[in-house]
């Protein structure tokens, strides 16, 4: 049994640890483009708070002072603009703070293995494939749990990263802190969300393209992430057309008739890709069902504190438990630096 827990721990950490990170990043559109890139230490323009609990990231939208962040009642003047020839220039006392402040959050994903598959798979070819399945597995496992997070409702004070539903919610109505700033106090800090849009159409989505991009830099959103059957409604949008008679009556204007070497009538219809002015429409089976999120990436990272790494196969029988354990762990911060940059629908009827 030992020689076989040897070579669970040689084909985990050599084979397999080194590319789990890539792996559980791969596989959808949100990790690919939003985590993958991502490095362990490099945060960019963000710092680490001085106790090292939390990440500050520098705001690209507005600026934070003890009014704003709904501790106080009287706000001071930030001291900029013009000036006289008898004018003095005078900071003031000011409690400014630039950044938003996200806490690291922690993930994991344990897994095990009975000791009796153990002795039923002795040679090192058959303990590689068991560590390749665990692995699989788990690297997804921990991608479902990262993913349902990203899209989730999580704010300040969960366990959970901010979740896109929490941070996106237009006015919330009441104190609903992200980065430590009160979206309620603060209209330049909030993500927009229309909640009566019910057909997701061009007009809708030109509509949120220009409440997202005039801000900051006037920059607009890099991607689109919905769900299938959002998109699938708003292909349909597009391809039907009703030409005469009642609703429903009518003809595919994205059909195209066309003749191969054969001098066969082939019908071609459907579309392989969306844009909007340049921006890609991308489904995501792990998003909210009847939503479509706008997003720029410029103003969302995740901030990596510790790649995730194994603490290694634990032989458990000395605590009356039959079976080898793993954990696979690591510490990070979904962080937002101008949420008015973002928005979603949240109500669209989906196919």
């Amino acid at each position: 049994m030992a020689d076989a827990l040897s070579e669970l721990q040689t084909s985990t950490q050599q084979r397999f640890m080194p590319i789990v990170t890539n792996q559980i990043y791969e596989g959808s559109p949100v990790t690919e483009r939003i985590f993958k890139a991502s490095q362990e230490g490099d945060f960019g323009l963000a710092l680490p708070s001085f106790d090292g609990r939390s990440i500050v990231e520098p705001l690209e939208v507005g600026y934070v002072t003890d009014l704003t962040k709904g501790d106080s009642t009287t706000d001071i003047t930030d001291s900029v603009g013009s000036y006289s020839t008898s004018d003095t220039w005078v900071a003031a006392d000011q409690d400014v703070l630039s950044g938003a402040n996200y806490d690291w959050k922690m993930y994991h994903v344990t897994i095990k293995i009975h000791n009796l598959r153990l002795a039923e798979n002795q040679g090192a070819s058959r303990i590689i494939d068991i560590a390749a399945v665990k692995m699989r597995n788990a690297t997804k496992r921990l991608r479902k749990a990262i993913l349902a997070d990203f899209y989730g409702t999580n704010v300040d004070g969960a366990d959970g990263m901010i979740g896109l539903r929490g941070a996106l919610t237009g006015d919330p109505g009441t104190e609903t802190k992200v980065g430590g700033i009160d979206m309620n106090a603060n209209s330049y800090w909030r993500g927009y969300e229309d909640s009566s849009t019910t057909v997701l159409t061009w007009d809708a989505i030109n509509a949120m393209w220009y409440d997202t991009k005039r801000m900051g830099d006037a920059d607009p959103a890099t991607v689109m992430f919905c769900s299938p059957g959002v998109l699938e409604a708003y292909e349909n949008s597009l391809s039907k057309r009703v030409a005469t008679g009642a609703s429903g009556t009518g003809y595919f204007a994205g059909t195209q008739i066309g003749s191969d070497i054969s001098n066969k009538r082939v019908a071609m219809g459907g579309y392989d890709a969306f844009f909007f002015k340049g921006i890609p429409m991308i489904e995501d089976r792990s998003a909210p069902a009847s939503s479509l999120f706008m997003m720029n990436e410029n103003y969302i990272n995740w901030r990596v504190l510790k790649n995730f790494a194994s603490t290694g196969w634990q032989n458990l029988s000395d605590q009356g438990k039959d079976y080898l354990q793993m954990t696979i762990n690591g510490y990070g911060a979904l962080t937002f630096s101008a949420l008015n940059k973002m928005g979603r629908y949240s109500a669209i009827t989906e196919a």
